[in-house]
This record gives structure tokens, C-alpha cells and sequence, in this order.
């Protein structure tokens, strides 16, 4: 949460709520990864997670 607070408070992104917002990308993170190693994906999904985290964010992917 502590990243999340600090981006806000520098406004290079704006974030309601950082400790959800924590909760729910730790939480999706997790889904999501154990999901992809279920299915013997887990090799291919890295990218598609950082893009997605900086989307969330309000930022251009990388």
C-alpha cells in the first residue's frame, strides 16, 4: 500500500483507497498466477500482468 500512497501523493496516479486497491492487486495477482500455472500458462502471462498493473494505475504500459 505504501507504493500505492506514495505514487497518489506524488499525483502520478490518482487512487481512491490505496489499501483496496493493495487488497484487490494482490488478490487478482494471486488469482490470476494460479490460474495460469493450473493451466500451464504461467510462462506466458508475464507481460499481460505488468501491462495490466500499470493500466490499473492509470498508466501506459511499459
Amino acid at each position: 500500500a505504501g507504493l500505492l500512497r506514495d505514487g497518489s501523493a506524488a499525483i502520478a496516479w490518482a487512487i481512491a483507497d490505496v489499501r483496496f486497491t493493495a487488497a484487490f492487486l494482490f488478490n487478482a495477482l494471486h488469482g490470476v498466477v494460479l490460474g495460469a500455472a493450473r493451466t500451464g500458462r504461467a510462462d506466458t502471462i508475464a507481460s499481460q500482468l505488468v501491462d495490466h498493473c500499470f493500466r490499473v494505475v492509470g498508466l501506459a504500459p511499459a
